[in-house]
């Protein structure tokens, strides 16, 4: 009750500071990542683009090529947020590793591409994607806190998981598809079902692995008085 009462009126006094601190930190580093590399000019490198899979000479000048070995998933996400319907085997400079998977996860690159249809460059659409998602996992943390009684920092914890600091920094799937996976939660625990099929849906789009989430809760849902699993 004293959580729910809380609720739009900031954090409850017993909140740990020392962990709200941390928290504070962290979100506060992973901005200063994106804004350094913002400010050096290198925001590409945080999408790791890496030969064999990028052409050098077929990027722009702007996108920063890193060594063979430093290639990461990011730039397949980089030519799906360019070039949507390409079937070429090279577009936007890049050619997937495997297209039947990375053409699957469609959500974010679709997302960055939105975006980037303003002066934001597609590289700082993709990486602007993840810090929005990585703030919406600590608001989804806390409805899903509140509504189930416990203190804000079992929700603020979501922002420790690997997966989603590690995305938010990678240009990857993965802090999108955490993102609204745990809105469809938060949804849920409100009974919002339509509002959290939709979240479901999209995270599904996203990243094909969400699909476990709402399927292995089961959550039931009560739409005109027929239940719905």
């Amino acid at each position: 009750m004293r959580a729910r009462e809380t609720i739009g009126r900031g954090l409850p006094p017993e909140c740990n500071r020392r962990f709200l601190g941390v928290t504070i930190r962290v979100l506060i580093g992973t901005m200063l990542t994106f804004g350094l590399a913002t400010r050096t000019g290198s925001t590409s490198t945080l999408v790791h683009f890496a030969p064999p899979f990028t052409d050098a000479s077929s990027v722009p000048d702007s996108i920063r090529v890193l060594p063979e070995t430093r290639g990461y998933d990011g730039q397949f996400y980089y030519r799906l947020a360019e070039s949507p319907l390409s079937t070429a085997q090279q577009a936007a400079g890049v050619q997937f590793d495997h297209p039947a998977l990375r053409t699957t996860r469609i959500g974010y690159p679709m997302l960055a591409a939105a975006i980037s249809s303003t002066p934001v460059s597609t590289v700082n659409a993709m990486l602007l994607v993840n810090l929005i998602s990585y703030g919406a996992i600590g608001v989804a943390g806390l409805s899903i806190a509140d509504s189930a009684g416990r203190r804000p920092q079992f929700g603020l914890a979501l922002l420790f998981v690997p997966a989603f600091v590690y995305g938010t920094t990678m240009s990857v799937t993965d802090t999108l598809a955490g993102a609204l996976v745990l809105v469809g939660i938060s949804l849920l625990l409100r009974t919002s079902c339509v509002p959290a099929a939709i979240a479901f849906s999209a995270a599904a789009l996203t990243r094909e692995t969400a699909l476990l989430i709402p399927r292995s809760s089961s959550p039931v849902c009560c739409i005109g008085g027929y239940g719905i699993v």
